[in-house]
């Protein structure tokens, strides 16, 4: 018998909790602060009918499945409210992930979309979700489709965002254009993913994905995505997260006093859980300098980490 699977997210800049899950998972000890990103939790139902992957989100499944909005512009918009409403419903059956969206338009003859080979459909419209099986932030599977079928399959290294589309899964998928958007649908079987096996229920990290590309290349996301901070002067350490200038005078910029109050006001002036910086001597040297010394901190949200 199939276990129960939860969708949920990551602890990381690109994925937020969705699961095929019973219970949230508990944070590993009292938080230091009241501004944690907590990670959502979704439970995935389970139906026993299958959905023909013609495109159209009018079978029975759809109407038990949980819901996921794509609610957030990371681009070129940082974090805002999504300008258009995009909504994934997700299920599951004895043996597939079953997976539908729906992108309103306000103005659908302006959606691009075109019949083009596997993998290449990055210049149009398209829409799909990140899943990573393992729930460790190593690696993902990439799922993406575009208003006329076309799929696109990869697997990203989350340490270094490597995607390598060479990975062609076995899977299936529909989309059409309709009078207020455009429809997809996709049914990826179970044993096209790996993941832990597990006597209990399983859990999916996800992240849902709908690029819209019109004067900007719209992206939104079904969470938040957090930024990095590029601070090579002092004075950027100063002003962006908030290094007393005293600080740096006295033990200076590549010292581990600097590292530490860096990694802190990262953490401060995020949403994010953890937050690591790295300060140090590339060269050209001056006075004094060591090519090569570099010092790295880590602040983290929970005293357990």
């Amino acid at each position: 018998m199939r276990k129960p699977v939860l969708l949920g997210g990551l602890l990381s800049a690109l994925f937020a909790p969705v699961a095929f899950a019973q219970t949230p998972t508990t944070p590993p000890a009292t938080p230091t602060t009241t501004t944690v990103n907590t990670p959502t939790v979704t439970e995935v139902p389970r139906v026993d009918a299958d959905i023909v992957v013609d495109g159209k989100l009018d079978d029975a499944a759809w109407t038990r499945a949980a819901t996921v909005d794509i609610a957030f512009e990371t681009s070129p918009g940082d974090n805002l409210p999504a300008s258009v409403k995009t909504t994934a419903y997700v299920a599951y059956t004895e043996d597939a992930l079953l997976l539908g969206l729906r992108a309103e338009d306000p103005d659908p003859a302006k959606i691009r979309a075109f019949l083009r080979d596997r993998d290449a459909l990055y210049d149009d419209d398209f829409l799909g979700v990140m899943l990573d099986t393992f729930d460790d932030g190593r690696r993902s599977y990439e799922f993406f489709v575009n208003p006329l079928g076309v799929q696109a399959d990869l697997i990203r290294e989350e340490a270094t965002g490597n995607e390598d589309d060479s990975w062609d899964g076995l899977w299936t998928s529909a989309a059409r254009i309709t009078e207020a958007g455009y429809e997809v649908e996709m049914r990826i079987p179970f044993a096209t993913l790996r993941f832990k096996d597990t006597d209990g229920t399983r859990r999916f990290a996800a992240s849902f994905l709908r690029i819209r590309p019109r004067e900007f290349r719209y992206q939104y996301f079904s969470n938040r995505i957090e930024r990095g901070f590029v601070t090579y002067s002092d004075d950027a350490k100063v002003e962006m997260l908030g290094v007393p200038r005293l600080v740096i005078s006295r033990c200076g910029a590549v010292s581990a006093k600097v590292a530490a109050l860096m990694a802190a006001g990262a953490l401060e002036r995020s949403r994010a859980d953890i937050a690591a910086s790295v300060t140090g001597f590339a060269g050209p040297a001056g006075p004094g300098d060591e090519i090569g010394l570099v010092f790295v901190s880590v602040a983290a949200r929970w005293t357990g980490l």
